[in-house]
């Protein structure tokens, strides 16, 4: 689906409001394979070099890829007039609270943290890293170690990417202990 302002629908004329978190399936769970996902990201490259060039206009449509079986299925949507988003214009995900969060990578064996926001002091943490974990390594906007027989990449932004494992919990406890919460 290509999103166009004031054109055709929205990801929220779809998906009206989000599912509670655990009640849908992931990328595991549902058989999400990597040659869909490399497709689907050539198709949406193509739709927007489209867009980008002027090549006509695009029909509001869902392109649904069966990778498994070898199909594409073509789902026309409709933009819906009382959408929150597109229809009243409320952006209440933009102006959303930031919460700290952690999400499992699908086929990663990693979960990635959302910190509550950029981390303030940066510089002394790293310092504070390097001092307390092996395979310390800093970089302009990230630093990488390792804690236990976890790799972390923490960026400034408060994000961090815990390999090693699919626990969150376990990701969220090793992220407050090693950056605070």
């Amino acid at each position: 689906l290509a999103v166009l302002p004031r054109v055709g629908p929205c990801l929220r004329c779809l998906f009206p409001s989000m599912p509670p978190a655990g009640t849908i399936p992931t990328c595991d769970t549902a058989g999400v394979i990597l040659p869909a996902v490399g497709s689907i990201a050539s198709l949406q490259a193509g739709l927007a070099l489209r867009i980008l060039g002027g090549r006509g206009a695009l029909a509001p449509q869902l392109i649904e890829l069966d990778a498994w079986e070898g199909e594409a299925r073509t789902l026309r949507v409709a933009r819906d007039p009382d959408c929150p988003c597109c229809g009243r214009g409320e952006r209440a995900f933009l102006h959303a609270e930031h919460t700290q969060a952690a999400q499992v990578l699908c086929g990663r064996n990693a979960v990635q943290v959302r910190g509550r926001g950029p981390l303030e002091d940066f510089e002394r943490l790293s310092a504070s890293l390097a001092a307390s974990t092996d395979d310390y390594e800093k970089k302009v906007a990230l630093v990488r170690f390792r804690v236990e027989d976890l790799r972390v990449t923490l960026f400034r932004d408060g994000r961090a990417l815990i390999e090693g494992t699919e626990a969150v919990e376990r990701a969220l406890a090793l992220y407050d202990r090693y950056v605070g919460t």
